[in-house]
């Protein structure tokens, strides 16, 4: 099959991904917000493609062809699920319950009219939802080339690594870009905003369909290479350059969290350009340091910085207009003239620090502009494990998957839990 044709499959296939994933998870939306709730949904998503892959090979070796491709299609629907129910959750409906329940009394009317009317009391988070899941599932590399599942991402960058000339893979990706900024305009259409209203009443959110997913998408991956890497953690304070490889990592997501955050002060166009996927953004940046003027940047961790910025900004500008909608501005200017660092914690940094922690680890994760842009002698620690799975499994490197997976959370964790301990000392 040719590019055009794989890109024209891959755009039907996802619209079904998008619609099915929406159909999972938006009904467990709106429910009773809770800690364990709130973990089961983030957790799928932050899991890293390369340890779902690393955990599921035995599975995968017994699959081949169509079967594959429909295994690796059920675990992208399930990974981006929660995404559906956590937009629910953070952008409720425009409709509150008395208004709601006003139009339960008005005279019956049509099927037509009722569907429509749901429509508009619905606003424009449904199909901004349909939307980036489309995206995210039209533009997924990671876990496509993990599986070795023929998508037209992996078509391309089988091209690119091949020694297809930037020119012809920038030609190459006309088709699937205009596909995405058809996509992204339609984006645009609705004015779609956070409400710092109550959440709706809570008939959706069936916490147990959400651990269920959870515990499938990273609970179950995470236990198994955990098992696997039993006798592998001995080795690990030998593995020198390993431990150079997440200090990379750890440092490129650092500039890249709180400088995308920065960044989306007011600038709310800077946050369209990581909709296309890190394929793309990859691809054009190496595309542009080939330039004699900028050249010189190209052997620097500048060029990744830059696209792991720009992959996480959409995620930051819906971070911030959440926190700026839901801050309780009265209470935290008391707070501010009281001088008290424990209200002024509780109110506006610790939803900050959050926000901050979750960017950070969005940047350590992503694998595909890493592998792409990363110079040489700075390898992130996960382009490096992924380049070492193609070996097969063994203890020591199932030990350094779940090292890097879990080091950056500890390191958060301390980090965040520090700054709480001073805020919450006596003023």
């Amino acid at each position: 099959m040719n590019f055009t044709a794989q890109v024209a499959l891959d755009a039907l296939r996802c619209a079904v991904l998008a619609g099915a994933a929406f159909a999972i998870g938006w009904p467990l939306g709106g429910g009773r917000r809770s800690t364990l709730r709130t973990v089961c949904l983030i957790a799928p998503l932050l899991m890293p493609s390369l340890l779902i892959s690393y955990a599921a090979a035995p599975v995968t070796l017994m699959f081949g062809g169509s079967m594959l491709a429909a295994f690796y299609s059920v675990l992208l629907m399930l990974k981006l699920a929660p995404l559906a129910a956590l937009a629910r959750d953070c952008f409720p409906s425009p409709l509150s319950a008395e208004a709601a329940f006003c139009a339960r009394l008005l005279p019956a009317e049509g099927a037509a009219a009722r569907a429509w009317f749901a429509v508009r009391a619905a606003g424009p988070v449904p199909w901004a939802t349909l939307a980036v899941l489309f995206l995210l599932t039209f533009t997924d590399f990671e876990l496509a080339s993990l599986f070795a599942v023929k998508t037209w991402t992996v078509m391309l960058f089988d091209a690119h690594a091949g020694g297809l000339d930037p020119s012809l893979s920038l030609r190459r990706i006309a088709l699937p870009v205009t596909i995405q900024l058809a996509v992204i305009v339609a984006l645009l259409v609705p004015r779609w905003s956070a409400t710092s209203g109550r959440v709706g009443a809570a008939r959706g959110g069936g916490l147990h369909f959400i651990i269920a997913i959870a515990v499938l998408i990273a609970g179950l991956p995470l236990a198994r290479v955990a098992w696997l890497a039993a006798t592998g953690f001995a080795q690990l304070r030998v593995q020198e350059v390993f431990a150079a490889d997440l200090v990379v990592s750890l440092g490129i997501a650092a500039a890249a969290a709180p400088g995308v955050w920065l960044l989306m002060r007011g600038r709310a166009l800077v946050a369209l350009p990581g909709l296309l996927g890190a394929l793309v953004l990859a691809l054009l940046v190496l595309a542009f340091i080939q330039v004699p003027v900028v050249r010189l940047l190209r052997d620097t961790p500048l060029p990744l910085i830059a696209v792991e910025m720009l992959l996480i900004a959409p995620i930051a500008f819906v971070l911030r207009e959440l926190i700026r909608a839901h801050t309780p501005r009265e209470a935290l200017h008391l707070a501010r003239m009281a001088g008290s660092r424990r209200l002024i914690w509780d109110l506006a940094l610790a939803p900050r620090a959050g926000a901050l922690a979750l960017l950070f680890m969005l940047a350590y994760f992503e694998l595909t502009a890493a592998t792409i842009l990363a110079p040489i002698g700075l390898t992130p620690v996960f382009a490096r494990l992924h380049n070492l799975a193609h070996y097969g499994q063994s203890a020591v490197l199932s030990a350094m998957l779940i090292a890097a997976t879990l080091v950056p959370a500890a390191l958060l964790a301390l980090t965040v839990g520090a700054a709480r301990l001073y805020a919450r000392r006596d003023d």
